[in-house]
């Protein structure tokens, strides 16, 4: 392990998802996915290498639908 740990705030978290820091912690709250955090006193912080789990178990598997030309 580095002697140096990058933990991510709500905040970057957010910004690597695509929604806001209030979102990150609203889903938190009602229990919707996100990476596994860690608590450390009263701050919220995530692992880069949880973030990046999360990420490659919910890759969108289908592709999105083509528009029909009618």
């Amino acid at each position: 392990m580095n002697d140096t740990m990058h933990l991510i705030d709500a905040g970057e978290l957010g910004r690597i998802l695509g929604i806001s820091r209030a979102s990150v912690y609203r889903r938190r709250s009602v229990g919707q996915p996100l990476p596994r955090s860690i608590t450390i006193g009263s701050l919220v912080r995530w692992r880069p290498e949880d973030v990046k789990e999360f990420l490659g178990e919910h890759l969108e598997t289908t592709q999105p639908r083509r528009k029909e030309n009618k």
